[in-house]
């Protein structure tokens, strides 16, 4: 019986040792990967939390919200600038990834972090912007606009997510297959 127990304490001290190089470990690799890679926008406090966002251009609004496990880089790369030239682009980064902090329990809810997003957006003095959505994005701007119509003295935000549903006008609408401009999928998953 004593064996045994020494046998467990033991086990349970090398299980916390190894717990403690890992966390060690992680802490040095994220340190090192912030150091890298810093915000490329602006960190602002949104109801007691960080929102990174990064701002270009002038005109009217149009926010970018991106997918899965993604954050504002993969806009920033090329296609913010060329949007910069005809709008005020806002790329944010959303709840939990990249710069932004996560919502607790709520990150991973769409309509959770579209109010968290409006308001830094709100903040950011933004009116009646247009948003697009890629991927899990997508249901994040879907999730903007039902809550959000006419609160900037407008019809509404006009929204554009990867399901091709368009809010706007007070009302959802689908987007026919074979409308002008719609993009066209080169494959499906």
């Amino acid at each position: 019986m004593k064996r045994r127990t020494f046998t467990m304490a033991g086990l349970a001290l090398a299980l916390t040792g190894c717990g403690r190089i890992v966390d060690a470990r992680a802490t040095a690799r994220e340190t090192a990967f912030e150091a890298e890679f810093p915000p490329t926008g602006q960190l602002i406090q949104v109801q007691g939390r960080t929102v990174h966002v990064d701002i270009r251009g002038s005109g009217p609004d149009l926010i970018l919200l991106h997918g899965a496990s993604g954050n504002s880089r993969d806009f920033t790369f090329a296609l913010a600038d060329r949007l910069a030239t005809r709008y005020r682009v806002l790329a944010f980064d959303r709840p939990g990834l990249g710069w932004t902090d996560d919502i607790g329990a709520q990150t991973d809810n769409p309509i959770a972090q579209a109010e968290l997003l409006r308001a830094a957006a709100d903040q950011l003095g933004v009116r009646r912007p247009v948003v697009l959505g890629h991927s899990y994005g997508g249901a994040v701007a879907m999730a903007w606009g039902p809550a959000h119509t006419g609160r900037h003295g407008g019809a509404g935000d006009r929204v554009r997510g990867d399901d091709a549903l368009a809010w706007h006008a007070d009302r959802m609408v689908r987007i026919p297959r074979d409308a002008p401009g719609r993009p066209r999928r080169a494959h499906r998953c």
